[in-house]
């Protein structure tokens, strides 16, 4: 019996070490925030950021994926759409302005040699385009960047 108590205390305590959402005292008795490395850089896991493949919205901490040695920083997962991406990928797609929005424009028109139109659900895709008021900067820089492997039902 007293094994069984000492499994399920050890299985907790683990369980809580790879809990990345749980927020912790600094040194100064302040509450940080959860956060994660991506490079150089901290992101906080709160950060709304969008799926690259289908603009699901939500929060970082629900595209993370984790493994046998625990939370991945370098691949990222839609709940959505299942697609799998860099981590880095996913954590450029937050605060959506014009310039990043021109970025992400840029990433699909080099990622569509790799398969992208093949991987997004294309009307779900356009249809949250247009609702998050990304469409106009999109299909400008879109247009700039395109190769000769775009969607053939895309008009110039």
């Amino acid at each position: 019996m007293s094994n069984q108590k000492e499994s399920r205390l050890y299985y907790m305590r683990e369980k809580l070490k790879r809990d990345i959402q749980q927020s912790k005292f600094g040194s100064e008795g302040k509450i940080e925030k959860p956060n994660i490395s991506v490079g150089r850089e901290k992101i906080d896991l709160r950060t709304m950021v969008y799926c690259p493949f289908c603009l699901y919205r939500n929060r970082l901490s629900k595209f993370l994926m984790s493994g046998d040695k625990g939370i991945s920083n370098y691949k990222a997962k839609c709940p959505e759409c299942q697609q799998t991406m860099l981590f880095r990928t996913i954590a450029n797609m937050c605060h959506m302005n014009e310039k990043k929005i021109e970025a992400y424009a840029k990433w699909v028109a080099d990622y569509a040699k790799q398969g992208f139109w093949k991987k997004c659900k294309y009307e779900i895709w356009k249809e949250r385009l247009q609702k998050y008021d990304m469409a106009i900067p999109f299909w400008r820089g879109y247009k700039k960047y395109r190769t000769t492997i775009a969607r053939p039902d895309i008009e110039d």
